[in-house]
């Protein structure tokens, strides 16, 4: 699985993509809830202010973007 943009390096050539739902996670020891809510946190602010979105676009700009910040 690749998800750079590696189609434009003519080193490679892109055989075929797939969209799919998969869901991404992060491993942690059951024993650092902390460590875990601190990735959470992390998560949710840089998808809620739009810098994720604002890198996946820059480093990935043939892939849509699967996630749109929360509505609260």
């Amino acid at each position: 699985m690749v998800f750079v943009p590696l189609d434009e390096d003519p080193r490679f050539t892109l055989a075929f993509t797939v969209k799919t739902g998969n869901r991404w996670g992060v491993g942690v020891a059951k024993d650092r809830p902390e460590l875990r809510d601190a990735i959470d946190a992390a998560l949710a602010a840089v998808i809620a202010d739009g810098r994720l979105q604002s890198v996946w676009e820059e480093w990935m700009p043939t892939l849509e973007f699967p996630l749109a910040p929360e509505v609260s």
